[in-house]
């Protein structure tokens, strides 16, 4: 399980690292801050990450995505009506649940907390 979690922070990873889009007014939003994910679930199955994965949203529409093993990419993002996705050739996009936001890839799902 842990390899497959690996696989799959490695494959978001490159996906934010695949360029940034259009920038929108997010200046007042209640997604800014940092977010860092808790957990990753695939299925019935639920785990802790080996590497933490931090995003960081800031007010003029511009984010880093980051892992807690140095890589990072700078990337814009704009929100939806769920919540909001990150912009570039390939879209990762992030749904409200409760105190939470949530990101599925393949399958797996990664919670982030607001810190």
């Amino acid at each position: 399980m842990k390899k497959l979690i690996t696989a799959i922070l490695c494959l978001a990873m490159v996906l934010c690292l695949a360029g940034c889009g259009e920038k929108k007014d997010v200046s007042s939003s209640k997604y800014i801050g940092t977010w860092k994910t808790n957990s990753v679930s695939l299925g019935d199955k639920e785990g802790e990450l080996d590497t933490e994965i931090t995003l960081v949203l800031n007010g003029d529409g511009t984010a880093v995505f980051s892992s807690s093993d140095g890589d990072a990419t700078n990337c814009t993002w704009v929100e939806t009506s769920k919540g909001f996705k990150l912009k570039g050739d390939v879209k990762l996009t992030f749904k409200e649940d409760g105190d939470q936001v949530k990101a599925s890839i393949l399958g797996a799902t990664m919670a982030f907390d607001r810190q």
